[in-house]
């Protein structure tokens, strides 16, 4: 086998003598050291700088300087539905106390009541609330035959009604602003009937 000077392929071996495949294989393992190590930093870089432009623009979506609104339920009606899901209405009181008017592009929410979850809704209903004023709206939920079937069997339903409603609005342009309230709706019980004398 003939063996001849291969320079260069490897600079540690300077000098040394190697067959012509034994040559090739040192070229191309520079070559893939130098460029597809190379191209694979460039890569990196690459990643790291688009995942800080995505943040960024997450950044510059959020709501800056604005409070969260106060959402209460004002009221609740069934509209139907079939034996495995049911149908309401919520009536929700929004609460702007920002200086602002909130431009809401639509409602995600869900209802717990007496601690179980109850009904989710969302609403693409677009509304402006004044600063420092309120407005009530009106938005569809649902719930299924065993989240109603956990609240006839629910703990201390027969003391009052406690409710906890959660979600966000959508903001044009300004993303997201959480809100969560909760209260409770008491149930007088009933007057326990009078004794009648004996004669």
């Amino acid at each position: 086998m003939i063996r001849f000077p291969c320079r260069g392929a490897n600079p540690s071996d300077n000098g040394a003598y190697r067959t012509d495949e034994q040559c090739r294989h040192g070229a191309l393992g520079a070559l893939s050291h130098s460029g597809i190590g190379g191209a694979d930093r460039s890569l990196r870089r690459f990643v790291r700088l688009a995942s800080m432009a995505a943040t960024l623009a997450a950044c510059a979506s959020l709501p800056i300087g604005l409070d969260a609104p106060d959402v209460n339920l004002v009221d609740i009606r069934v509209v139907g539905g079939t034996l495995f899901e049911q149908r309401f209405e919520l009536d929700l009181r929004v609460i702007n106390p920002n200086r602002r008017p909130l431009d809401v592009e639509g409602v995600s929410f869900t209802v717990e009541l007496n601690g179980r979850r109850f009904a989710r809704g969302v609403s693409d209903q677009a509304f402006v609330v004044a600063a420092l004023a309120e407005q009530v709206v009106t938005v569809p939920a649902t719930t299924t035959l065993t989240q109603m079937l956990d609240q006839i069997g629910a703990p201390g339903s027969s003391r009052g009604l406690g409710y906890r409603i959660e979600g966000q609005v959508a903001l044009g342009g300004f993303g997201a602003l959480p809100f969560s309230s909760e209260g409770r709706v008491g149930i007088d019980a009933p007057a326990a009937p009078a004794e009648r004398g004996r004669f």
